[in-house]
């Protein structure tokens, strides 16, 4: 079974995207604060990490290095607002979903990244 990371700093919508995932057959560890995430990583090896996170194209991609410096190659879905288009190319490993999310939509991206 698939494992997913999944971080959200909104819990009611850690608590809905970590039910659509495991009732599409994942096993997910839902975070809602990176200092919990940072706790867990060491012990946990994860398939795909999914990430909900507000915030200006400078911080997404400040995450994302962090990511990448913890969790080396691991493929990562970004879910954020639509005006983040503009600086998301070229971050190989990485696909963005934009605001609102169609949970249809996240779980073919999935899909696709357990690939």
């Amino acid at each position: 079974m698939p494992r997913i990371l999944l971080l959200d700093f909104e819990r009611d919508s850690l608590a809905m995207m970590k039910r659509f995932l495991e009732l599409s057959g994942h096993e997910v560890k839902a975070f809602s604060e990176q200092g919990q995430l940072q706790e867990w990583l060491a012990d946990a090896p994860f398939d795909l990490a999914v990430i909900n996170i507000a915030a200006d194209c400078s911080n997404v991609n400040k995450l994302l290095g962090l990511l990448d410096e913890m969790l080396g190659g691991l493929k990562t879905i970004v879910i954020t607002d639509s005006n983040a288009d503009d600086c998301m190319h070229d971050r190989p490993g990485h696909e963005f979903i934009f605001r609102p999310v169609d949970l249809e939509v996240l779980e073919a991206r999935v899909k696709r990244m357990l690939e």
